[in-house]
């Protein structure tokens, strides 16, 4: 497996009006809900990202071909997002922000129980590889001490572990960093097709991505409380 960093963004998120969105106030960060109709947030969210990764092969979500690629993430987004790996992200990212690296590395034990062993491989491989990549989290205790207990210990460090780790630990806003792992895995998934039909765009990932808005929802009330009730209805 491959790896580059194409780029780190940490940009500011501003107030007001969001073209048919809503902000609410959380943990000292914005975060913002998209209608159901409207891409714009998606597009902000995938920009204010700690981590722009790339890899050359799948991570967990792995397609056949280009021609089931829309039908097989949908069904990777509600049978392996919605059930396990959106609330992961959020667990590991609330552990991060505290500081808690046990629980991060007990959480990253629960994942690695859910993944087979060529997913898990192909997970410990890339969490490794984005640890290793991103030099300026050596000087954040959280980060630091996650990537000491990952180089000693084989079968750790997941993809989603440590880029959900890394988001909170560096306050990235928690509706970023879902979607930004999506299009993650989007992207990771789409190019390890050996052909490929559509080009890997914003505009293609949330046309294939807007029924996960649903599921986003449901985990920012769970973790962030009934904020918005009518908006997010």
């Amino acid at each position: 497996m491959s790896f580059g960093m194409l780029r780190v963004l940490d940009l500011p998120i501003e107030s007001g009006d969001t073209g048919g969105s809503f902000g609410v106030r959380a943990l000292d960060q914005e975060i913002y809900i998209t209608d159901e109709h409207d891409g714009e947030e998606m597009r902000r969210a995938i920009r204010i990202s700690i981590l722009g990764a790339g890899f050359d092969e799948p991570l967990s979500f792995c397609p056949r071909s280009s021609d089931s690629f829309a039908s097989a993430w949908g069904d990777w987004v509600d049978g392996r997002w919605s059930p396990f790996f959106g609330t992961h992200l959020v667990d590991v990212y609330f552990k991060a922000r505290s500081n808690g690296v046990r629980e991060v590395m007990e959480l990253d034990a629960e994942l690695a129980a859910f993944l087979d062993a060529d997913e898990a491989e192909r997970s410990v491989d890339a969490g490794r590889a984005l640890l290793e990549a991103a030099t300026e989290a050596r000087h954040h205790r959280v980060m630091s001490k996650l990537l000491e207990r990952v180089s000693g210990e084989e079968g750790v460090g997941h993809a989603a572990t440590v880029f959900a780790a890394h988001a909170g630990a560096f306050h990235v806003p928690l509706f970023s960093t879902l979607v930004s792992y999506l299009y993650l895995e989007w992207r990771c998934g789409a190019a390890g097709l050996e052909e490929r039909s559509f080009e890997l765009t914003e505009e293609q990932f949330i046309r294939d991505t807007m029924g996960a808005l649903g599921s986003i929802r449901e985990l920012l009330r769970e973790h962030l409380g009934d904020f918005a009730p009518a908006a997010c209805a």
